[in-house]
């Protein structure tokens, strides 16, 4: 299973009523057309329910990505002679990833921002109550913090020793900081059913995670209680937290992730399912096969046996002539 960055997809959690029962494919399908409709391009999209809210309705996690970049990504992968069984989303396999890690991580009244910072770009995950509340990117990335860090120390009043080596790390931090700012607002508008609540944990992974003094400029900045999450891959790993999102497209691949929207083309999914069943085909031929050799077996050891009975029979016949 491979993975589409998340600041080339769109996703939205919506509430339906909860009577949609056998329509809400029908539902989920007119919304997505509907967001698809402001774009002449086409689009893949797929669609999970979570645990519905108390007044009833259904929250859904929908996920679109334009058909180009699919596609794009799909004979990339091809080319590199890997096979392709499906696509998932980057920001997703990550908070799959915490999910299985940290069992309790999304399953409390606080809600959890789940961080995943790449070189360029990073993607936020807000869960709460075993539902996702808000998925979204960010635009801050390690190599930017990076510059921005160097950049401070390099100041003649950073040299001085006026700036504290903390207080470098959140004026770097300042376009993450604001961005997620920024998300924690959006969501806040956007969801009428959780409200205005204090954050719980927020919870960093990715390569990025990694750089010197995000996690205590984070923690001196925000009130929340900041960590990083990596999965345990053995004493021969020495850095398994770039390797988070990959352990949560693994846990996808094996059906074993909360989450699991599928964007791969159809034609990819229907390559993998026969890869699947390539075993299954197998078995089944030698079963065939062997269901003939016995058939064929017991036929011609009936035949054996007639053919015994009737030359015994002939045999009492031409002696019964001689009498």
């Amino acid at each position: 299973v491979a993975g589409i960055p998340q600041h080339v997809t769109n996703i939205q959690i919506s509430a339906f009523p909860p009577q949609a029962g056998d329509a809400l494919d029908a539902m989920v399908a007119f919304q997505t057309r509907q967001l698809a409709d402001l774009s002449e391009e086409t689009f893949h999209s797929d669609y999970q329910t979570m645990p519905p809210y108390e007044q009833g309705e259904v929250p859904v996690l929908i996920g679109i990505c334009l058909e180009s970049i699919i596609e794009d990504r799909a004979s990339r992968i091809a080319k590199a002679g890997i096979p392709l069984a499906d696509l998932g989303i980057s920001g997703l396999a990550f908070a799959n990833a915490c999910f299985h890690i940290r069992p309790e991580t999304g399953t409390g009244e606080q809600p959890d921002l789940l961080i995943d910072i790449g070189s360029e770009s990073a993607s936020l995950v807000v869960a709460a109550n075993g539902r996702v509340l808000f998925a979204g990117s960010l635009g801050f990335g390690a190599s930017r913090y990076a510059r921005e860090l160097a950049q401070l120390q390099d100041t003649p009043r950073s040299r001085s020793g006026k700036y504290q080596r903390g207080e470098i790390a959140v004026s770097a931090l300042q376009q993450l900081v604001h961005e997620v700012q920024a998300a924690i607002s959006c969501w806040q508008e956007q969801d009428s059913h959780t409200g205005e609540v204090a954050i719980g944990t927020v919870v960093l992974g990715g390569g990025g995670a990694l750089l010197p003094d995000l996690v205590s400029g984070l923690a001196n900045t925000f009130d929340f209680q900041t960590d990083i999450i990596a999965p345990d891959l053995g004493p021969d790993c020495a850095d398994p937290t770039i390797f988070t999102t990959a352990f949560g497209l693994a846990l996808q691949a094996r059906n074993a992730a909360r989450l699991s929207l599928s964007l791969a083309p159809t034609q990819v999914k229907w390559n993998a399912q026969r890869r699947r069943r390539t075993g299954v085909m197998a078995a089944a031929t030698v079963l065939f096969c062997l269901a003939l050799v016995l058939l064929f077996s017991c036929n011609l050891f009936r035949l054996h046996r007639q053919r015994t009975h009737l030359a015994k029979a002939r045999q009492s016949l031409g002696q019964c002539e001689v009498v």
